[in-house]
């Protein structure tokens, strides 16, 4: 026994550089061994299964402060866990908007000591917002291009470039929800629910706005500081080529499209879901990497608000808690390989946060999640563990992880949770702390 371990887990290890059968081994939060025989205090022999890192999920509606009648940190990371993520970048759409010091410290005090797993928090931009000026807050924003859930909205391009622009001076990090607003109050759609809510922001805005985000992020000189969401469309997949942006594709615009009609208001979304075509177009985008990152936009609503008119019926579904694992089960399936869903969900996403590596590699922080391609379950709203208690994904194949590791230690053991109370920390920087990124390095000394 290694006296210096206190976890080991063995099994088939996804390794930065490729897959290899050994051993990681674990103390103090952090991986301390990756070797081919070792064994720690508690030992997990997982042989047959596949040991990654576990999931970053760079954009989540947790909904607190203010709309924790639909989640909150405790219930919506406790779900995240479930689902092999242990880390999120929370949105600045809540009660109030974080969109200000004063704001965003409110939300910060409001989601302190809650999470039981490690979180980042958005701030949102307004036509007026002075990103230098809040520099000691945080390095992360969120702009909205077009209207959606709460009242934030910059729809004047005019506006984005001095926006854009000041985060990338700053050093900071910015994702865009790019639909074209002129393009969705010019457009009076026929029809009802997923088709008719399709055509009221069609394709075309979105791909117009994030051609109007690319080029508004390349006269900054740092395009890859600026994340496109949700992307939903082929058209948007043309306007990103070559862009140097980073941006993501979601799993219900993967696995759900507008023909789906038997969703009803619970299948509303913005963007929306689009075609089956769109579908097979983005899943062999994410497969071969053209976009890079894999994320849930997890937006959960009540049951009794998504039973609306579908007028009425806010947008927006949950998908944290089966992210991941509606993606292994595509693997076991030979459509997207497993080295890909790491670099999608755990590589790309720290990067782009700055919030080091999510790698199996010694001196990396101890978030792990092991599966077993042979544990095949349909999706069941009745064993998720998020508040709103309905999935859009309800039958579909899955494989959920069968241990997680991360904050806290050991959260998920086959299936059944193990921390008393959470242990999820704020890990996100200032804009002073993301300036010390781009910093170059010194060089080292040469020995005499």
């Amino acid at each position: 026994m290694d006296a210096d371990i206190e976890l080991s887990i063995e099994g088939r290890l996804m390794l930065p550089k490729g897959p290899m059968d050994a051993t990681v081994g674990i103390a103090d939060g952090r991986i301390r061994a990756v070797k081919k025989v070792l064994k720690g205090e508690d030992h997990r022999d997982m042989t047959g299964c596949v040991v990654v890192p576990a999931a970053v999920d760079m954009h989540v509606h947790f909904r607190q402060p203010g709309l924790t009648h639909k989640g909150d940190f405790t219930t919506e990371g406790r779900a995240a866990a479930f689902g092999g993520v242990t880390t999120v970048a929370d949105m600045p759409n809540t009660r109030p908007p974080a969109v200000d010091e004063a704001s965003w410290l409110e939300k910060y005090e409001s989601v302190h000591g809650k999470s039981f797993v490690d979180y980042l928090l958005y701030m949102g931009m307004r036509a007026d917002t002075e990103v230098a000026r809040l520099g000691r807050v945080t390095g992360l924003f969120k702009l909205y291009t077009a209207s959606t859930t709460g009242d934030l909205l910059v729809s004047n391009p005019y506006r984005w470039t001095g926006l854009l622009a000041g985060v990338a001076e700053a050093g900071g990090r910015v994702t865009v929800h790019a639909e074209d607003q002129s393009v969705i109050e010019g457009v009076h759609p026929s029809g009802r629910g997923l088709h008719r809510h399709d055509a009221s922001r069609p394709p075309l805005g979105e791909a117009a706005a994030i051609r109007q985000a690319v080029a508004t992020a390349a006269t900054t000189g740092h395009p890859s500081r600026v994340h496109v969401a949700h992307v939903s469309c082929r058209q948007s997949l043309e306007a990103l080529a070559g862009a140097g942006c980073s941006a993501e594709v979601t799993p219900h615009h993967l696995l759900l499209d507008r023909r789906m009609e038997g969703l009803k208001a619970f299948g509303k979304v913005n963007p929306p879901l689009r075609t089956d075509v769109d579908r097979a177009a983005l899943l062999a985008a994410l497969a071969d990497g053209r976009i890079p990152v894999l994320a849930s936009d997890h937006a959960p609503h009540t049951r009794e608000e998504k039973q609306q008119s579908f007028e009425d019926a806010p947008v927006g579904m949950p998908g944290v808690e089966t992210m991941v694992p509606l993606m292994m089960a595509l693997v076991k399936e030979g459509r997207i390989g497993v080295d890909r869903l790491v670099d999608a969900t755990a590589t790309r996403p720290a990067a782009f946060l700055g919030i080091g590596s999510r790698g199996i590699e010694v001196g990396a922080v101890a978030h792990l999640a092991v599966y077993s391609l042979r544990d095949v379950v349909e999706v069941s709203a009745a064993r998720l563990h998020h508040k709103c208690g309905w999935t859009p994904f309800e039958g579909m194949p899955a494989i959920f992880p069968r241990l997680v590791v991360g904050p806290g230690g050991i959260l998920v053991d086959e299936g059944e949770w193990q921390l008393d109370r959470p242990a999820g920390r704020y890990v996100g920087l200032s804009l002073r702390d993301y300036k010390a990124l781009d910093e170059p390095k010194p060089a080292a000394k040469k020995a005499k």
